[in-house]
């Protein structure tokens, strides 16, 4: 195996079995596991993984995509008070969040609606863009969003 696929495969590990808050404790994890790594590197990794930062009960924590929706039933309720509003232009649907909610909301959107409206998302910190198939499909694209977020059409702007 390569360097990075072994490397890829601990932060994978580190990730799953341990609640890691920051770059700089997961780097020293992966030290401790015998790899040296800059933060840019893990950076590109994080990114590469799919991984999110989800907000848990004691502040924030990694999260593999296919975790990031199921750590704690929690996450769901959190994620749709973290919602401060909702903006609709053309093929694009704009979701503010709470700082770092972003993530996990859009994990939420990508595991659980469906995708004949939705196309898919992109998410920073605070910003989610929902890319919609067609323009027409805006409103069917919020009916949607509302069954996974009940309420979020209380949030358009």
């Amino acid at each position: 195996m390569s360097p990075k696929k072994n490397r890829l495969d601990t932060v994978r590990k580190i990730i799953s079995q341990s609640n890691c808050s920051s770059q700089e404790e997961l780097l020293c994890k992966l030290a401790v596991e015998g790899y040296s790594s800059t933060q840019a590197t893990l950076s590109r990794d994080l990114r590469e993984l799919g991984v999110v930062k989800v907000h848990v009960a004691d502040g924030y924590s990694y999260r593999l995509p296919e975790h990031a929706t199921s750590i704690n039933p929690t996450v769901r309720r959190d994620s749709v008070d973290g919602i401060r509003s909702v903006d609709c232009s053309s093929s694009f649907i704009v979701i503010k969040t709470a700082p770092a909610f972003a993530g996990p909301v859009s994990a939420i959107i990508d595991h659980n609606v469906g995708t004949e409206y939705i196309m898919g998302t992109i998410a920073g910190d605070d910003t989610i863009l929902v890319i919609l198939r067609e323009p027409s499909m805006t409103q069917q694209a919020l009916l949607a969003l509302d069954t996974c977020f009940p309420g979020i059409q209380s949030k358009l702007k």
